[in-house]
């Protein structure tokens, strides 16, 4: 039986919770400041939509006149 010669790099965010945002590196590409930057940036819009559609669904539960439906169909193509 041969061994693989599989090499893989994974980016991993997590909290105490639950993990946030989990990134494949492409086997070609080398982890500098510049691609850090980028996944931070991918990172951050990402907990941006995030935040934006729980503050929709809090309204919801608060009482407003927003049903589930709309709310998920406004995040999606907005």
């Amino acid at each position: 039986m041969s061994r693989s010669k599989f090499k893989a790099m994974f980016i991993v965010f997590f909290d105490i919770q639950s993990i946030l945002m989990a990134e494949w590196v492409p086997s070609s590409q080398t982890v500098n400041q510049q691609y850090y930057i980028e996944v931070m940036t991918k990172f951050r819009e990402r907990e941006k939509e995030t935040t934006r559609i729980m503050e929709k669904w809090v309204d919801f539960a608060a009482g407003q006149r927003a049903s589930p439906q709309r709310i998920v169909c406004e995040a999606i193509f907005s």
